[in-house]
């Protein structure tokens, strides 16, 4: 790899750790500004905050999308991918009245993203077709895409037609697709824990971090939507994605500093050696 791919790489890491910050940034001066905390991140769309909300979450979509890598790992981030810009795209909580006012915006945008994703795929099979894209994951992560294209289309499809009815599935998606990206994306510090996923050993540093990020985000992630129907009108799934947005930031800043000088490449999955066995960090002599 050149020093240019290895810089952009770099680069797009530290980038979604920036991307994390101007989010809950976007939150914090709303509330500064406005004197009201909203009951959630995604309720920013309602607020002056919006366009950093969609703009910040449409941008870490494509950053995870770039980031791609025939490894599970990579495969959990092209599998947060789409879901993102569904997030950001459709509001949440929408009532009857709120539908009126923001079906134009969501059919619209929910459009283009059909026609952005399916231009990915057919970009994807391309590549997998022609064997630049290898792998049983980039399979596993284009079904998935493709899953995620078909059912939205069919969603979108009774919108065209009557936009104003507030019983259209699409106005509802706003939650499953929220679900899924959490997930995605916190799978991939338990990968990372459990799985020896680079050629260069963490630090005892380093492994004590990824250590809390696992344990935090398997209280946090099951918690959020519990804590959503039994405290409806707390700050409680606020503080819940908060927390999981700041772990899986914290996780990506350490492994992108442990994975700095390594050439990213196919990492087979293998459980993790003693440390004696396997080769450490150059640095570390």
């Amino acid at each position: 790899m050149s020093d240019a791919a290895q810089r952009t790489h770099r680069y797009l890491r530290v980038a979604l750790v920036g991307i994390v910050i101007v989010i809950l940034a976007g939150v914090v001066i709303e509330w500064i500004r406005s004197g009201v905390l909203p009951p959630s991140i995604s309720h920013s769309y309602y607020t002056s905050a919006r366009s950093v909300f969609v703009g910040s979450l449409v941008a870490a979509s494509l950053a995870l999308t770039v980031l791609s890598g025939s490894d599970a790992e990579s495969a959990f981030l092209d599998m947060a991918a789409p879901f993102a810009p569904l997030i950001a795209l459709i509001p949440a909580a929408l009532d009857p009245a709120s539908i009126k006012v923001e079906a134009d915006g969501v059919i619209t945008g929910v459009t283009a993203y059909l026609v952005a994703l399916l231009l990915i795929l057919i970009a994807g099979l391309i590549l997998w077709r022609t064997k630049q894209l290898e792998g049983n994951w980039v399979r596993v992560t284009m079904i998935v895409a493709l899953g995620v294209f078909l059912v939205v289309l069919a969603l979108i499809i009774p919108a065209w037609v009557n936009p104003d009815d507030p019983n259209l599935w699409i106005f509802s998606m706003h939650y499953p697709a929220t679900i899924a990206f959490f997930i995605a994306f916190a799978t991939v510090p338990f990968i990372n824990f459990f799985r020896k996923t680079s050629n260069i050993e963490p630090r005892p540093w380093q492994r004590a971090i990824y250590a809390g990020v696992v344990i935090v985000l398997a209280i946090d992630i099951p918690l959020s939507p519990i804590l959503g129907f039994a405290l409806p009108n707390t700050h409680a799934v606020l503080i819940c994605e908060a927390v999981a947005l700041l772990a899986f930031a914290l996780f990506w800043l350490v492994q992108t500093i442990q994975r700095w000088n390594e050439e990213p490449g196919l990492v087979k999955l293998t459980p993790r050696l003693p440390r004696a066995t396997v080769a450490s960090d150059p640095s570390e002599a």
